[in-house]
């Protein structure tokens, strides 16, 4: 009964013309195993026609998904209009999202919030990146977010963290690059050290 289903689900989605596909898990999946792993590339081949995955423009892949190993390289072919890309709440090693930021060049909207990401060396690359979210992530140092300053095109930035984040340096590790983002007119970010990093300056600073 559910494999009937299933097959009805994929051929109605076959039948549509999509521009935007979701797919996400509410389990937490954490713990790697063969049996949690998702082959990402067949799901969105079965799912989607030719015309979909030719003018697809958006792609979530969140909620604690475990995608298999190689999914990146092999996605750039089959979605070469993509300009929108939803990782929120997947894991996401830095390997795998230096190939993310090599393939997908012309990203308009990036969300890698809650990837456990350490470093986000590759970003630099996305020249078109006009939006990125990348909430409740931790860094060590400066080092780790410096291509974030290589996107002269990036207007809204969220960094924002929740109570729960250990390491909420966001803004010391931003102002220690010594550099700017040209065309941001929206920095979000509350909860993070903000405040503390402010209010020590103003208390060293004389008038």
């Amino acid at each position: 009964m559910d494999y009937m289903l299933h097959m009805e689900t994929i051929k109605v989605l076959r039948k549509q013309e999509l521009r935007s596909f979701v797919v996400g898990c509410e389990e937490n999946t954490n713990q790697y195993t063969e049996k949690n792993e998702i082959d990402i590339i067949s799901v969105l081949r079965k799912g989607l026609n030719n015309r979909s995955q030719q003018k697809l423009l958006h792609l979530g892949l969140n909620g604690q998904l475990i995608l298999r190993r190689d999914w990146i390289n092999k996605l750039n072919n089959m979605l070469p209009s993509l300009r929108s890309f939803d990782m929120s709440n997947s894991q996401l090693d830095a390997k795998d999202f230096f190939r993310l930021c090599k393939n997908f060049p012309n990203l308009e909207f990036l969300d890698i919030r809650e990837t456990g990401l350490s470093t986000i060396s590759g970003l630099n690359r996305l020249q078109n990146l006009q939006i990125l979210k990348m909430q409740n992530m931790e860094f060590h140092n400066h080092f780790d977010i410096i291509d974030l300053f290589g996107l002269t095109k990036l207007k809204i930035l969220d960094v924002s963290c929740n109570r729960y984040l250990k390491k909420r340096n966001i803004i010391k590790l931003y102002i220690e690059c010594d550099m700017v983002l040209p065309e941001l007119q929206l920095l979000d970010c509350s909860m993070t050290d903000f405040v503390y990093f402010i209010f020590e300056v103003f208390q060293n600073f004389s008038f």
